[in-house]
C-alpha cells in the first residue's frame, strides 16, 4: 500500500475548447508546481500543444467529446481537436494500455481556464529527433515567379500537419523579425505566434479552399485551421491588407528559438508591422 503522505493532493481545474462546445475536467497535482512537457515536434508545434499526462480516470469530459474530430499521427497516437474551433485537446494511444499499465492521456493545458504559460514549470522534449523524421515534401509550385513588395523578404515553406494545405510566406528573416506571441484567449488557446505579412505576400500552393473558418469574437475575425489534422494557419483581421499568419506552421520555425515571445501585445491592438504598407486593397490570398 502506498504512503498517503507521497500521493500528491489533486487539483480540479475547468478546461475548454473556444468555442465552448467541448467542456471537461483535469484533476491533477497543482500548476504551480507541476510540470508541463513543451515538444518541439511536428504536430506539437503547429497544434500549440503544451502537455500533462493525468490518468484517463482523473479527466471528465461533460460535453462535446463526440465535437471531438481525430487525427492518426504514424499510426501510434490520435490527436483530437474540436470541429468547431479547431482548439486541440488530448491525444491518446491508439493501442491503449496493457496489462497493469495505468491509462494515461495527453491533455493539452492551454484549454484550462486561467492558463498563464508564464506560471507554469516547462520541460522541454526534443520530439523532432523521434524516428521516423516527419517529411512532407516539397510544394509542387515555385515561388520563384513571385515578387515582394519588399527585396529583403525571405520565403518560407509551410504547411499544415497533414500537407492538405500548402503555402509560401514571404517575410523578413526569421533571424530578426518580430514575431507575436499574444495572450487573448484565441491566441492563448491555439499557441499561435504571429506574423503579418500582406495578403499578396501569403502564396497558397493547394487547400485555401479546404480550410474551415472560425469566426470568434466580434464576428469580424476568422480563425482559419486544417479541418483533417488541426493545424492552426492564420487569422484573417479581415481589415486592411493583412494577415495574421501562424510562423508556428512554418517548416523552418523550430530552428529558430529565440522567436518564441519577442513580441508580446495583444496582436489586434498593436501597431501595423515592419513589413506592411499603406495599401489597403482586399481579397484572399493568392
Amino acid at each position: 500500500m502506498s504512503d498517503p503522505a507521497l500521493v500528491p493532493e489533486l487539483t480540479s481545474y475547468a478546461a475548454n475548447c473556444h468555442c465552448g462546445a467541448v467542456k471537461f475536467t483535469v484533476n491533477i497535482p497543482s500548476l504551480t508546481h507541476h510540470e508541463v512537457m513543451s515538444c518541439n515536434c511536428s504536430l506539437c508545434t503547429r497544434n500549440g500543444y503544451l502537455m500533462i499526462y493525468p490518468e484517463r480516470k482523473d479527466v471528465v469530459f461533460h460535453s462535446g467529446y463526440d465535437n471531438l474530430s481525430s487525427y492518426s499521427v504514424l499510426h501510434k497516437n490520435i490527436h483530437k481537436f474540436c470541429s468547431t474551433c479547431g482548439s486541440s485537446i488530448v491525444a491518446e494511444a491508439i493501442d491503449g494500455v496493457k496489462g497493469d499499465e495505468k491509462d494515461f492521456i495527453a491533455i493539452n493545458v492551454r484549454m484550462i481556464k486561467g492558463f498563464d504559460v508564464d506560471k507554469l514549470t516547462l520541460t522541454s522534449y526534443d520530439g523532432r529527433a523521434a524516428k521516423p523524421e516527419y517529411d512532407i515534401g516539397k510544394p509542387t509550385r515555385s515561388t520563384d515567379s513571385f515578387t515582394a513588395t519588399e527585396s529583403e523578404l525571405v520565403p518560407y515553406p509551410a504547411n499544415c500537419h497533414c500537407g492538405a494545405v500548402r503555402y509560401t510566406v514571404l517575410i523578413p528573416s526569421l533571424e530578426e523579425h518580430l514575431v507575436n506571441m499574444c495572450n487573448c484567449s484565441i491566441c492563448t488557446h491555439n499557441g499561435y505566434l504571429l506574423v503579418y505579412p500582406q495578403r499578396q505576400e501569403v502564396i497558397f500552393h493547394n487547400g485555401y479552399d479546404h480550410l474551415r473558418s472560425y469566426f470568434f469574437g466580434s464576428k469580424t475575425r476568422t480563425h482559419k485551421f486544417c479541418p483533417t489534422c488541426g493545424s492552426s494557419i492564420l487569422i484573417d483581421l479581415n481589415r486592411d491588407n493583412l494577415l495574421a499568419i501562424n510562423v508556428s506552421a512554418n517548416n523552418v520555425a523550430a530552428e529558430f528559438p529565440n522567436l518564441i515571445g519577442r513580441g508580446r501585445h495583444a496582436c489586434f491592438t498593436m501597431s501595423i508591422p515592419v513589413n506592411s504598407s499603406t495599401d489597403t486593397s482586399t481579397g484572399g490570398p493568392r
